[in-house]
């Protein structure tokens, strides 16, 4: 049903996978989805706190974004010359735009 609803990848996270048979498995591959037991994935300290096994970014890898790619010196050229002629403009700013640019994104 889950699938069915969302139809995106999502991440299913349930306290065991008793209930998880060969035809569950096939619909969330299907669907990008991801099931995980919490038995397999969280311990219980003798103190009382849940401690994860595995870091949240080895356990859901697959749902992290894809690194894009470097900007290509042509468009960060084209940037830096829409930030100097923004610069020029007269108006009431407290910081040059090409100020902010600079602590913001160099």
């Amino acid at each position: 049903m889950l699938v069915a609803r969302l139809r995106e990848k999502f991440i299913l996270l349930a306290s065991t996978n008793s209930y998880l048979n060969a035809t569950c498995q096939e619909i969330l591959s299907q669907a990008g989805a991801a099931f995980f037991a919490l038995e397999n994935i969280v311990t219980l300290s003798d103190d009382g706190i849940l401690r994860a096994t595995r870091t949240p970014g080895e356990l859901f890898i697959k749902f992290n974004p894809v690194p894009q790619a470097p900007v290509p010196e042509d468009i960060a050229r084209q940037v830096f010359a829409l930030v100097k002629a923004l610069d020029t403009e007269t108006g009431l700013r407290k910081a040059a735009i090409s100020k902010i640019f600079r602590l913001y994104c160099v």
